[in-house]
């Protein structure tokens, strides 16, 4: 049994939505979000970002797979850098300011793939938000204390699908308003 990159970042965002994905197999159709999200013209960021971090070369559309880590992961971009070290990126549509923590932790997945597939080091990763103002790129260190949440994640996500045991949840007003789930969630608000 794997936990997608996907799992864990659903997970730091809201536990419950990856019970009612990989638990009670069910999904939403994509969002306003989700779908502008894939529309974002990424190609030109990713120039930006690969000539900032003075990249060597680009790889496109991996799926890496870890045993050890029990791990999948689709990464869109990772940059090889002057040094040889590979550098996950990732474009998100975010209003954000600061790097939201289920999208640190999705980078620092990333990141430990990579390290496990192709036997090197990756201390960052990239986030770049595409906002209504602009755009903001964010490095994200893997930190020790980012890499074993990651773990703890994963330990918890492999627990409730062997348990089938809904997990601890405390809904979060303003964040479950704008979920995408909420219409079937059991903890939406009447």
């Amino acid at each position: 049994m794997f936990v997608t990159v996907t799992d864990i970042k659903n997970y730091v965002y809201c536990p419950y939505i990856v019970y009612i994905r990989r638990v009670l197999n069910l999904d939403i159709e994509p969002t306003e979000y989700m779908i502008y999200g894939k529309e974002i013209e990424k190609e030109t960021i990713l120039l930006s970002i690969y000539r900032t971090i003075r990249g060597t070369r680009i790889l496109k559309s991996l799926t890496l797979k870890s045993s050890k880590l029990r791990l999948i992961g689709n990464i869109e971009y990772v940059i090889i850098d002057k040094y040889g070290q590979h550098v996950p990126v990732d474009v998100k549509w975010c209003e954000s300011r600061e790097p939201r923590k289920d999208h640190r932790v999705q980078i620092c997945a990333y990141g430990m793939l990579i390290e496990e597939n192709f036997k090197s080091k990756c201390k960052m990763g990239i986030l770049y938000y595409v906002s209504r103002d602009g755009g903001r790129l964010h490095k994200i260190y893997l930190t020790s204390s980012l890499r074993r949440l990651v773990i703890k994640i994963i330990n918890d996500i492999l627990e409730m699908l062997r348990t089938s045991q809904p997990p601890d949840h405390v809904p979060r007003e303003e964040q479950c308003m704008s979920c995408p789930y909420a219409r079937i969630c059991n903890f939406k608000r009447a």
